[in-house]
């Protein structure tokens, strides 16, 4: 059964960060400035000392909220119209950020199971334009068969900035491999963004029009029998997406889109979906 790390939803930080860049995220980090110096009189000839930045400022947190009218992920339809909600905290470690997250998809129509997942990871940047993302997700499904249902997914990621090469144009391609541990699967994704700023265009500060695409394949190694009663064959996934965003400051911003989405995996019920919906939702940052 395929599950989700998705990030359809986007997010915010404690020092607060906004939209961009890495791996297709709907948010960035926003860095912070260097401390003021300040001297006093008769210390004109000395080097002023930066304070030491403690622990906690180094910490930053995001999350967002959204109402998407259908739950697809690679390519497969799982629900209709369900909230979604995401909190991420993430911190520097070893040159790199660390970050552990949850994210949930809750149906609104009674009778469709949610899904809760928990997830890990470490991305650090490897020269000026490459970046590795390491991590791990636990995906549960706490309405099914007594909450039986769950897997684990470890995945490696590459993502690069095209900037220098496309004429400040960064299209953020990225390459994901992921393997499941509990339904012996392999897939293996690639993805570009872009973020056109309409701030001049319309004369409104913050307005961005965010459009996205990816492409996968995946196989599918465990029998259906012990994951569940029908299963998916192995094929392509692949959609696009496009978004409304407006950052209304460094801690709020709200964005509306519609997505598509398909796939050359079958089971019993249908051939080849293809699957047309659409979101709406707010970042944050505290």
């Amino acid at each position: 059964m395929n599950k989700t790390i998705l990030s359809i939803m986007a997010v915010a930080t404690l020092a607060m960060h906004v939209h961009a860049a890495e791996f297709g995220s709907p948010m960035q980090d926003v860095s912070t400035g260097a401390p003021t110096m300040h001297k006093t009189h008769g210390e004109a000839q000395k080097t002023p000392q930066a304070a030491p930045e403690s622990a906690l400022s180094k910490l930053s947190v995001k999350g967002s909220f959204s109402y998407e009218s259908a739950f697809v992920f690679r390519g497969v339809k799982y629900t209709e119209s369900a909230f979604q909600a995401t909190v991420e905290a993430g911190y520097p470690v070893c040159g790199g950020d660390l970050y552990v997250g949850t994210w949930i998809n809750q149906p609104i129509a009674s009778g469709e199971f949610n899904e809760i997942d928990f997830y890990v990871g470490w991305m650090r940047p490897l020269t000026e334009t490459l970046s590795v993302d390491l991590g791990y997700a636990y995906y549960w499904y706490p309405d099914t068969q007594a909450g039986v249902l769950r897997s684990n997914e470890m995945h490696i990621g590459l993502s690069y900035d095209t900037t220098g090469i496309l004429g400040g144009v960064n299209l953020s391609p990225s390459i994901i491999y992921y393997y499941d541990c509990t339904l012996e699967s392999h897939v293996v994704e690639f993805a570009i963004s872009y973020s056109f700023d309409l701030s001049d265009l319309v004369g409104v500060a913050g307005l961005s029009l965010d459009p996205s695409a990816y492409v996968g394949w995946g196989t599918i190694g465990m029998p259906e029998a012990e994951w569940g009663p029908s299963g998916w064959s192995s094929g392509f996934y692949y959609g696009a997406n496009l978004n409304l965003c407006y950052q209304l400051n460094d801690y709020v911003g709200f964005y509306a889109g519609v997505r598509w989405a398909g796939s050359t995996a079958t089971n019993e019920y249908t051939e080849n979906p293809q699957h047309l919906w659409g979101g709406v939702g707010v970042n944050f940052g505290l």
